[in-house]
């Protein structure tokens, strides 16, 4: 009796010490990606140009929640957070300010992405094994895009953190019930509540919970499961997601206030019956250009090298699977069933949905394509496994010395490392930071007095002025007389214009467009170049890009000029 207490005991400790030991490479993980992104915080000058919206919907949040969800296309949940973190950061006395506004949304996204890191983690070792679980976690942590994200003012981060441990439950779900535990029915309410409040940051995370309860339903019916508690794991899914979703629902009248999926993927064709849509493979077979793109922002997501990890891992599975060429079975790692359909099933909808945004919309960016970056990152682990196992298995058959081949894979993993990290550590949208300064000049000119108006999200953000939005029309463009008119009506005292409205026109006199007549009205009587800025030197290339021009306004020689244009 005394030897088996002694061996349970043992036992215990042991496994202890093995999950202490997997906490603390997690804790390491998580250290690392969080001095990236505080890093990142710390040297960049700009945030998102989406981020200037949630900034002004979080400030208006405390004061109109209800004007907020009405007012705006984007989902209150980032916002209503940053307005929280704001709260706090304000009862510190930290809250100083524009800049404590940002600082609240890049403290959301940075809590929020080491969580989505976590939950990567804990997939992949759900997946595979431990040791994929710390090597996925962090090639995705430092990947140069997701921590861009943890360091910036969107809601991208905080949604994918829903997301994964929606997704992490998901599969906790499917084991409880093979173990006929009811511990199966809370884990699933926590599959709707993280996918419920993910809904009110990213309409698109209630796709997990629809796939969690295809999942519990398919091996429900395929290895006879418990078919009482399996429908009562759908029925607390289903009633927690509800609980969260619904009132936003009912508030905007429908699924989202932004295009729905049959806008996106079923959207009908511009000729012939009007039930035929469009249709996502009739647009694949006819034009690769959306799935070329689909594949590059999935790239771009997850970081090239990431990427061909990813793809390295697939292609061997794949041929371990289905092809006759088999690769060493101490080189492939099998995923486990549940992980594998829940991640192919979230890229499968995914890639759907996305293929369809960009051949009905034209627009795909790699921030759509996030989720499914992250489902797919333990494949990347398992692939970088996959190539170690195989230099290790080449070395052997070499007959190379252990030590060498140990120092070949350290010396290639740091190399690696390294340059991801350097990657990773340039500061966010270096590029735009002309749009700061030039904005920042127009306050000074300003003096609080007079009204600015601008043609761009960041300049009205960094303005501070009492500021004005430059009304576009013809496509998105600025049409000289309609600017004229705004300009006389605001009595505005100062212009900020992009350089794509007032420096690039047509030169074609047969198509003089509206890019011309604005320059004509800048050259009037009344409207004076104060300053030009540009990412770089002032010279011919600059004014080819996007530079941002300031612009003094008097407003009696325009009025003056104006009644004369038009005669008595």
């Amino acid at each position: 009796m005394i030897g088996e207490a002694t061996s349970h005991d043992d036992q215990v400790r042991r496994r202890t010490g093995h999950v202490v030991r997997h906490l603390g490479v997690l804790a390491a993980v998580l250290v690392i990606c969080a001095g990236s992104r505080i890093w990142l915080i710390r040297h960049t000058k700009v945030i998102a140009g989406d981020g200037t919206t949630y900034v002004r919907m979080a400030r208006q949040w405390g004061q109109d929640p209800a004007g907020v969800v009405n007012r705006y296309h984007y989902a209150p949940g980032y916002p209503a957070a940053v307005a929280a973190v704001h709260q706090a950061l304000d009862a510190a006395g930290l809250a100083h300010g524009l800049g404590g506004w940002e600082l609240s949304g890049q403290i959301v996204s940075l809590i929020a992405s080491l969580a989505a890191t976590a939950a990567v983690w804990c997939f992949a070792a759900l997946a595979f094994n431990w040791r994929v679980a710390w090597i996925s976690a962090l090639l995705f942590g430092v990947g140069r895009k997701w921590a861009g994200l943890g360091a910036d003012v969107l809601s991208d981060a905080l949604a994918v953190c829903g997301q994964m441990w929606a997704l992490v439950l998901a599969v906790a779900v499917a084991n409880h019930l093979r173990n006929k535990s009811r511990w199966a029915l809370v884990a699933a309410a926590g599959v709707g509540i993280c996918g419920g409040a993910g809904y009110l940051v990213r309409p698109e995370s209630l796709i997990v919970v629809f796939l969690a309860i295809v999942l519990w339903l398919m091996r429900c019916f395929r290895e006879r499961l418990s078919r009482r508690l399996t429908l009562g794991a759908v029925a607390s899914a289903a009633a927690t997601a509800a609980a969260c979703s619904v009132p936003y629902m009912i508030a905007i009248g429908g699924l989202s206030k932004k295009k729905t999926l049959a806008q996106l993927v079923l959207r009908p064709s511009s000729g012939g019956s009007p039930f035929a849509a469009s249709g996502i493979l009739a647009s694949v077979g006819a034009d690769h250009s959306s799935v070329v793109e689909f594949a590059a922002e999935m790239f771009e997501a997850m970081h090239p090298a990431v990427g061909i990890l990813a793809c390295l891992y697939l292609v061997v599975w794949a041929c371990r699977r289905l092809g006759r060429l088999k690769p060493p079975a101490q080189v492939v790692l099998l995923p486990q069933r549940d992980c594998a359909f829940m991640a192919l099933g979230v890229t499968a909808i995914f890639a759907l949905m996305l293929i369809g945004l960009h051949t009905n919309v034209g627009y795909l960016s790699e921030r759509h394509a996030t989720f499914p970056a992250a489902c797919l990152a333990p494949f990347a682990g398992a692939g970088m496994v996959v190539m170690v196992e195989g230099i290790a298995l080449l070395a052997k058959l070499l007959r190379l010395p252990a030590s060498r081949r140990l120092v070949s894979v350290v010396l290639a993993g740091g190399m690696g490392a390294a340059m991801l990290g350097l990657h990773t550590l340039r500061p966010l949208h270096e590029s735009k930071v002309h749009f700061r300064r030039a904005a920042e000049f127009a306050r000074q000119q300003a003096g609080g007095r007079g009204l600015v108006l601008a043609d761009h999200a960041w300049l009205v953000h960094y303005c501070h002025a009492p500021c004005e939005v430059v009304i576009p029309t013809n496509r998105g463009r600025v049409v000289a007389e309609r600017l004229r008119r705004q300009i006389i009506k605001s009595s505005a005292s100062y212009l900020a214009l992009t350089g794509r409205k007032t420096i690039c026109p047509k030169r074609d006199a047969r198509d003089p467009g509206p890019e011309d007549e604005l320059v004509k009205l800048l050259l009037q009587p009344g409207i004076v170049e104060l300053r030009i800025f540009t990412t770089g030197p002032h010279g011919p290339k600059a004014r080819c890009g996007n530079p941002v021009r300031v612009y003094r306004v008097d407003q009696a020689k325009l009025r003056a000029s104006a009644r004369g244009a038009t005669g008595p």
